[in-house]
């Protein structure tokens, strides 16, 4: 996307493949120059790699945060009605009982798998 900033031009849409084929995310910024009778341009190239990594990682992570609520809320929901029934009818309470276990064993593993994957990235790119 290029915009226009005083008498700066910015292109902040650059993307360019290296020949390593690891893609650069790029900023491209124009500065007019002029000097009495002399006119230029002076060229700044910013590699906003990084950023924009981040911010794809914070945009997942955010995903993720969603999908692990909705997964706990699920989860609580089973365990509040089993809970709910147990107290109401005694003749199906080893049913309940066992519905409970299921959906806390499944938000065991939910939060655990959470819970290990920054460790997961954390020993990948200290691998890296």
């Amino acid at each position: 996307m290029i915009s226009r900033h005083a008498n700066l031009y910015v292109d902040s849409g650059c993307r360019h493949r290296a020949s390593a084929g690891d893609e650069r995310s790029l900023s491209l910024t124009l500065i007019p120059l002029t000097m009495d009778d002399a006119a230029g341009l002076a060229c700044v190239i910013t590699d906003e790699t990084a950023v924009s990594q981040l911010n794809r990682e914070k945009l997942l992570q955010s995903e993720i945060s969603v999908e692990m609520a909705l997964q706990l809320r699920t989860s609580l929901s089973v365990i509040r009605d089993c809970a709910n029934r147990i107290g109401n009818e005694q003749q199906n309470a080893a049913r309940f009982a066992n519905d409970i276990a299921a959906e806390s064993d499944r938000l065991e593993k939910v939060v655990g798998g959470f819970l290990a994957e920054p460790a997961v990235k954390k020993a990948a790119a200290a691998g890296a």
